[in-house]
């Protein structure tokens, strides 16, 4: 039996006739034990072992996604935890996330929900409720107006060029640009950027339109500039729920109802998800949620 690596598997399918070029393996910090998938080929038919189902090879060169419920986003957990432990989350999520990395963060996960949305219907239902068009809308307004208050805040400059004195300015991480172009290159695509989210009716919409942000020259906020606060409250209630989720399904932790019943398992799992409309847009509620189980629980996640 051969070894089960990524590589050996990566040169089974490759043996099967797929070409893997286009897969890429993300293999998330705090990986934990039963949060793997494994794909077993067979005379080119493979198998998701986490479930048991088919997947047809064309299928997933064409899309990279492989349907798996099992997995929980344990990673989450971790990432929660250590926020969590450091004894002040938003202090955390201020010093250790940068203004820019909200974008690349969104790009990923409207990747994401762009193949659930077409491929797996059940999870996207819960997973589409943090991240929406409104949050991403909102995140750009926010970059938008915070542009505007770095562009106003700079010192102009004056230079003569072809016989003329012309006015610029230097934005840090982004170079000189003259005033006039400002309009043309940095305030008037942000604009049409808010009118085209608008217009977007899918994920896979919203999601190219922040890939090409993210690809392109534009003005980097320093890292220390205060986070849509949108974006942050999906953050939030994102890793909450995921972590709840890994909590009662892997370390059979009880929920406390309104009326205090003890639920455990799926009765837990029903009563965290029938608080997805009530919560939606308020993502730290979910946040609050999760520190009463963990006070209820006296649960501990590392140190």
């Amino acid at each position: 039996m051969a070894s089960r690596t990524a590589q050996n598997r990566v040169n089974e399918l490759n043996e099967a006739g797929v070409n893997t070029n286009r897969f890429v393996f993300n293999l998330p910090d705090g990986l934990s034990a039963g949060s793997s998938v494994t794909i077993d080929v067979n005379n080119g038919q493979a198998v998701n072992t986490a479930t048991g189902e088919a997947i047809t090879v064309e299928n997933v060169v064409q899309s990279g996604y492989i349907k798996n419920n099992n997995l929980h986003r344990r990673w989450v957990m971790v990432q929660m935890f250590r926020m969590l432990n450091s004894g002040n989350y938003s202090k955390y999520l201020r010093n250790n996330y940068s203004y820019m990395y909200q974008f690349k963060m969104i790009e990923n996960e409207l990747n994401v929900l762009a193949h659930m949305e077409q491929r797996d219907p059940d999870a996207f239902q819960v997973r589409k409720r943090f991240f929406t068009k409104k949050v991403v809308y909102a995140l750009f307004v926010d970059y938008l107006h915070k542009v505007n208050k770095l562009l106003a805040s700079l010192k102009t400059h004056y230079k003569h060029e072809d016989n003329r004195r012309r006015e610029y300015v230097t934005i840090p991480r982004y170079g000189h640009i003259y005033t006039d172009k400002i309009d043309g290159r940095i305030r008037i695509p942000l604009q049409n950027m808010l009118v085209r989210i608008n217009r977007c009716s899918t994920f896979r919409e919203l999601y190219n339109l922040v890939y090409n942000f993210n690809h392109q020259k534009k003005v980097r906020l320093p890292d220390d500039t205060s986070k849509c606060q949108d974006w942050v409250s999906a953050f939030k209630g994102s890793g909450a729920y995921y972590t709840m989720q890994n909590m009662i399904n892997f370390h059979n932790v009880f929920v406390i109802d309104d009326v205090g019943n003890i639920l455990r398992g799926d009765d837990a799992m029903a009563y965290v998800d029938s608080k997805l409309d009530e919560y939606e847009g308020e993502g730290w509620r979910y946040l609050g949620m999760l520190k009463k189980v963990i006070n209820d629980n006296n649960f501990t996640f590392g140190s």
